[in-house]
């Protein structure tokens, strides 16, 4: 099995993964006791610190010129449209936040969403008094979300995956992340890096599958493979059944508000399907050339 180490992933194919990303970052909302012009400081503030390395940076005049072109309005917009914003402007990833007063306090909570798969990868939060100034803690805070991206990227650059040689292009890692997870559980921990359905069934419908007694083996295009087990699934209630004999592993695509897009199989046959987000399943993480 050629397995592709992401370090030399970097070098390989470094503009697709990095040096193109696309950061937008939106003015912040007001939530509640607080002017959105009092919140334009502080999102301003944040603005002025807030530089992760390896993004290019859309203008900020540019963002608010395709909201205002979109008729979005910072003080009702959905997460939905910001991402849509987020499409028109090809960011790979989009920063905002919400800001709040209570009891005399003003608490800033920033988020890092990916665009494409609409998922946040960082959230993080300071406190401040009202009427004190932003500066030292917007400070913080672009430090504390700078910090939360990189250790994802790197993260993700330390893991091996396989490239199968399928029409997406996708990565997939070569082993299940330990556990089972929950949906929820799962979206929160890994975000972005879960396969959508679509990825899920070209894996199902692209590759060679072999039973080996515990699992499959999964032969891409290129002749290159990695192996899915039959690790079984935990209910909702906390029994363990079918280790061995039956795999399923979560996609990122939620089926309804309590169902969710999987990919299932026993010896005898794969397919996608779907399953109650609160029982436990397995994750296997791609990774988008």
């Amino acid at each position: 099995m050629k397995k592709i180490l992401l370090l030399g992933l970097m070098c390989l194919f470094a503009l697709p993964i990095f040096a193109q990303q696309r950061f937008a970052v939106f003015r912040f909302k007001a939530a509640s006791g607080i002017t959105q012009e009092q919140v334009d400081s502080i999102s301003a503030n944040f603005r002025a610190h807030f530089h992760p390395s390896g993004y290019t940076f859309v203008n900020p005049i540019v963002v608010d010129q395709t909201l205002s072109d979109q008729g979005y309005s910072m003080s009702r917009i959905t997460m939905g449209q910001k991402i849509r914003v987020g499409q028109l402007l090809d960011a790979t990833k989009i920063a905002h936040g919400v800001v709040d007063v209570v009891a005399g306090k003003c608490t800033v909570e920033g988020t890092i969403v990916d665009v494409a798969r609409g998922t946040i990868l960082v959230l993080e939060s300071v406190s401040f008094p009202y009427g004190a100034s932003s500066l030292t803690p917007m400070k913080r805070l672009a430090s504390k979300m700078t910090v939360a991206l990189d250790s994802l990227m790197r993260s993700q650059a330390e893991e091996h995956y396989v490239d199968l040689g399928l029409p997406s292009g996708t990565l997939w890692k070569d082993k299940n992340e330990v556990g089972f997870y929950d949906y929820d559980a799962a979206v929160k921990a890994f975000g972005c890096c879960i396969p959508t359905k679509d990825q899920l069934n070209e894996l199902r419908t692209k590759c060679r599958w072999v039973w080996n007694g515990t699992g499959y083996r999964v032969i891409g295009p290129n002749g290159e493979s990695i192996v899915m087990p039959a690790a079984g699934y935990r209910s909702c209630g906390g029994s363990l059944y079918d280790i061995g004999a039956s795999g399923l592993y979560w996609s990122s695509d939620p089926n309804g508000s309590d169902i969710a897009w999987c990919l299932h199989f026993l010896s005898s046959f794969v397919h996608m399907n779907y399953d109650s987000s609160c029982g436990g399943v397995s994750v296997r993480l791609v990774l988008d050339r």
